[in-house]
């Protein structure tokens, strides 16, 4: 009995986290089929500076003894029974257990010139290991995308949604939208072999490349939906720190 309450509980978190979350996404469907007016939802999604790259989306980590939260300086020391214990940089020591919030506000990785915010919650505290599902939202500024062949090192890839407006680019990417075909289809430009550029809803969008001399990013993403103005891509990113 207790078990299933306790998988209860731990959908409850999840739902809570990912609705709010997901407040946009729904937007986004509602306005694909003509039951939001524009201003709502770019609300949702408002736009960061010139040279600057706004990622948000929610993700899951697994974290063991002596390892932090992936972009973090929060450590997690050691795990007391149903107890999570973490520390950071001065000596600060935090116990969480199961349900308890996870947060976090500073540079990502310690990287200058980044913002990271998590806000989350720990689902499952197991003998060799903690899950926290959160929110997340990563602000990088000074960036100048170039496209280049990359070997990236191993990390933790990021959920996320990313808007961009016909004839401007794909914030992050080398990447533009230039709206719809005649026969319908979103056509891309900048794709590395790739000189058709028309896709379908639910297509495959990989683009690798520097963001700044210091900061490498792959993606990984779909075509959520288009319209005239504008397109939407939802996947994964992932980002590495260059010496």
């Amino acid at each position: 009995m207790f078990r299933l309450l306790k998988w209860g509980f731990q959908l409850l978190i999840l739902f809570i986290v990912v609705s709010f979350a997901g407040r946009g996404y729904a937007a986004l469907a509602a306005r694909s089929q003509g039951l939001l007016p524009p201003d709502p939802v770019a609300s949702m999604f408002p736009e960061p500076q010139a040279d600057q790259l706004r990622l948000r989306g929610v993700n899951r980590d697994t974290i063991q003894p002596g390892k932090n939260l992936p972009g973090t300086d929060l450590v997690l020391v050691e795990i007391r029974e149903s107890d999570a214990v973490f520390t950071r940089p001065g000596g600060e020591t935090a116990v969480r257990r199961f349900g308890d919030s996870v947060k976090f506000d500073g540079p990502w990785a310690n990287v200058s010139g980044t913002d990271y915010t998590v806000s989350g919650r720990i689902i499952r505290v197991n003998p060799g290991d903690v899950h926290v599902v959160s929110v997340y939202s990563i602000t990088i500024s000074d960036t100048a995308p170039a496209s280049a062949p990359l070997a990236m090192t191993p990390g933790t890839p990021y959920t996320l949604v990313l808007r961009a407006r016909t004839d401007a680019p794909i914030r992050g990417t080398t990447l533009h939208y230039r709206g719809r075909t005649d026969s319908g289809d979103a056509r891309i430009d900048g794709l590395d072999g790739d000189s058709w550029g028309q896709f379908s809803a639910m297509d495959s969008i990989r683009w690798s490349g520097l963001l700044r001399e210091d900061l490498a990013v792959s993606y990984n993403m779909r075509i959520l939906f288009y319209t005239d103005t504008d397109i939407y891509l939802g996947g994964t990113v992932q980002l590495t720190h260059l010496p």
